[in-house]
């Protein structure tokens, strides 16, 4: 359950726009582009660490476009239940 969940996870930080200012880390995969793999992985840690403080200051709630992810993705019914998968793997 924890691989799918981190697999999850990263698909929606990939195609969403968190991340790197209004540009999203789903930007730094894409062909052709000039990053390093510094900058790759200074955009996943950002976005990583950004997510652990949502979780932190309470603001993973059910309204989360994470939580709506995990939940379709996964195929479970229940917020919480995605909200707590997500919380174990951060």
């Amino acid at each position: 359950m924890a691989g799918s969940v981190i697999s999850t996870v990263i698909g929606h930080l990939t195609q969403s726009q968190w991340g790197n200012g209004s540009s999203g880390i789903g930007n730094l995969f894409s062909q052709g582009n000039n990053y390093s793999d510094d900058s790759i992985i200074g955009g996943i840690q950002y976005t990583i660490s950004n997510l652990m403080g949502q979780r932190e200051r309470g603001q993973l709630n059910q309204d989360h476009s994470l939580i709506h992810y995990v939940q379709q993705k996964m195929d479970i019914q229940d917020p919480e239940q995605a909200k707590e998968n997500i919380h174990i793997m951060l």
